[in-house]
């Protein structure tokens, strides 16, 4: 069965929200860190969302998952561009049939394997995307970019509750 049409549509979305806010920048801002509010570069932030999507896809491949395992790569942090054609490699892969895995991490020093599923762990790894675009909106803001969505960096949830708070 394939993953959720919705679950798809959102995750691309979000994704393609971070990519046009890395495009309103320049190297510059990307890798640089805001010593005064003690927060890593936008670079640092979008590494962590772009290797928790590509852990996911590793591990939808062997089967198992382990977020634990990024490799860090500084390109990533370093290259916007370089970023920007990861994330869009990412949204052409994240229609996939649904099927079940496993989640490895370590838990008090042993290793702990959980049963999961590519759908359960999209929809996660959207949510701790998310999570870190509201750090990234907030280092956007600290440079003075104009462009950035209003609704970058809010959970879908914040939005309908503001949704209906406003009727």
């Amino acid at each position: 069965m394939v993953v959720h049409p919705s679950i798809i549509l959102e995750s691309t979305e979000i994704l393609q929200q971070l990519v046009a806010s890395i495009r309103l920048i320049d190297e510059g801002n990307y890798t640089k860190k805001n010593v005064a509010l003690n927060i890593s570069s936008v670079g640092e932030h979008t590494r962590h969302i772009i290797e928790s999507f590509q852990e996911l896809n590793k591990g939808f491949e062997l089967g198992e998952i382990n977020y634990e395992n990024r490799p860090r790569n500084s390109e990533i942090e370093n290259n916007r561009l370089f970023a920007i054609s990861c994330l869009e490699s990412i949204i052409a892969e994240l229609s996939k049939q649904n099927k079940c895995l496993k989640l490895a991490s370590v838990q008090n020093g042993l290793l702990v394997l959980v049963d999961t599923n590519y759908e359960r762990e999209l929809m996660f790894t959207i949510d701790h995307c998310v999570h870190h675009q509201a750090i990234i909106k907030i280092l956007l803001n600290s440079y003075g970019v104009n462009g950035i969505s209003d609704n970058f960096g809010v959970a879908k949830s914040t939005l309908r509750h503001k949704e209906i708070c406003a009727q």
